[in-house]
């Protein structure tokens, strides 16, 4: 995300934390989120949304396929990113860029129970 990091990072007490900021100064950090996922062909869509007043910071990873390139073979879109929103207003959105093969998406399998689940919300990019 230009020269600042985004992380959402399992802690060893089972919490889940966002961090946003320079590696030597963090800005921004919450916890608490709020999970929610959907399928795709061939893979799917997922987030993790922080609060933090009237704004909202949405970690995302899509899995998708995206084109076929063969008789039963599909190119994948993958990519992740970060929304903010104020209310319900996206007031910024910025693609991940700079992470290592494999290194990509939100493991669901690992997140403590604790964590919420919501609706996925069709509504935002």
């Amino acid at each position: 995300m230009g020269n600042k990091n985004v992380s959402a990072c399992l802690t060893p007490n089972a919490t889940v934390n966002y961090i946003y900021g320079k590696e030597d100064k963090v800005e921004i950090k919450l916890n608490s989120p709020v999970f929610s996922s959907t399928f795709c062909p061939g893979g799917g869509m997922s987030r993790l949304r922080f609060q933090n007043g009237d704004y909202s910071y949405v970690l995302y990873d899509v899995m998708c396929n995206s084109r076929q390139v063969g008789d039963g073979q599909w190119s994948k879109s993958e990519y992740s990113g970060l929304l903010v929103l104020n209310r319900d207003k996206v007031i910024a959105q910025k693609y991940c860029t700079g992470f290592e093969d494999d290194i990509l998406g939100i493991n669901s399998g690992i997140l403590p129970k604790e964590v919420q689940r919501e609706e996925f919300n069709y509504d935002l990019p």
